[in-house]
This record gives C-alpha cells, structure tokens and sequence, in this order.
C-alpha cells in the first residue's frame, strides 16, 4: 500500500496565497523519537508566536510528515490521526489554522510488513507536497518550507522552493537557517 494519510482541516482555493509547508516533529513540536500518544506533544519555544505572526499576512499552513511510529508498529494510522487532530485543535486554541496534515506511514526497515517499503511520500519524496498542490491549488512561486532536517531541505529542493532549516547547520546558499521558530518567520515575513 502506497498510501499517505490525509487529514483535511480547512479546504480552500490557495493560488493566491502564501502557503507554508511544516515539519511536524522538531519543528513544531518537541522530537521524541516515535511520539506515539497525544500525551508527548510539547510545542517548542516560538511556534505560536511565529505562526501568529505568519498568519497576520494570510499565510496558509500545511504540514508534511514522515511517521515511521506506524511502519514500526509503535502507533497505529488511527493513534496518528489522533495526535494530528489533537496539535490542531491546541492550536485553534490560539487562532491559528492548520489547513491540513500529510503523514507517511512507510519505512523501508519497517517492523509492519504492509508499510515496509521506499515509496514515493517519505521525505525528501514529494507525493504529499504534490497532492497538497493539486488540493489545494497552490502556486509554487508562493511557498516554503520550515524544517529540522535535510530530508525536508531535500524535499524542498526537488520543489525548487525556498526552505528554512532550524537549529541546523547551513546547508547552502539557497536555504537559510534560523534558531528558533519566530525567528523563521520573521525572516519569512521579509520575503513576503
């Protein structure tokens, strides 16, 4: 099964707008290393603020996702799914809209036989982002990514979008590296 989860919080037309793709975790929650229950979700230090901030100039948030948790059996895709609405539905909270999460369950060393597999939606893969796109009718000339690793840089160099790598090392000339997540935004906010 070749399939990605899809989880659609806020369908709309976004060809004329920002739209900021998202690492999940150690981006915009804590990395455990196979969160697997909603009790581990711990923001890290600037997201509210950066996404507030964002979204004051209308951009739109779609987050990508590798959760190999599920091709080692750690969570199931419903366990996942759970952790996803339970990060949106903190964030609302705030006033801030996630539009919609992509996660990958697949892993080619994966201890669940039907998600062992290199498929086309692990990152630095592109599936997710590319059907995000078509749902979401996104203009590629208006997007980036925000991520804590070079498979999310890679991914989106193979989309020959801006990224924006936190707490790494630089990468190159055509990404750019930040501490923390306001600082991201802040940064991103110049560009717009």
């Amino acid at each position: 099964m070749h399939q990605f989860i899809e989880q659609i919080y806020k369908l709309e037309t976004c060809q004329d707008k920002t739209v900021i793709f998202l690492d999940r975790d150690g981006t915009l929650i804590k990395d455990v290393n196979y969160l697997y229950t909603t009790d581990q979700i711990e923001l890290l230090p600037g997201v509210i603020e950066g996404l507030k901030l964002l979204q004051k100039y209308n951009v739109v948030f779609i987050v990508i996702t590798n959760q190999p948790v599920i091709a080692k059996g750690l969570a199931t895709v419903g366990e996942v799914k759970k952790i996803n609405d339970s990060l949106v539905d903190f964030l609302q909270k705030y006033d801030i809209i996630i539009h919609a999460i992509y996660s990958c369950p697949h892993h080619p060393n994966a201890n669940v036989a039907e998600y062992r597999m290199d498929c086309l939606c692990r990152k630095p893969n592109t599936a997710m982002f590319e059907k995000a796109i078509k749902t979401f009718f996104i203009n590629g000339d208006k997007t980036a990514m925000i991520g804590d690793s070079f498979r999310d840089i890679n991914a989106a160099k193979h989309l020959a979008i801006p990224a924006y790598f936190i707490q790494g090392e630089m990468i190159s000339n055509d990404h750019f590296i930040s501490k923390d997540f306001l600082s991201t935004a802040q940064m991103i906010i110049d560009t717009i």
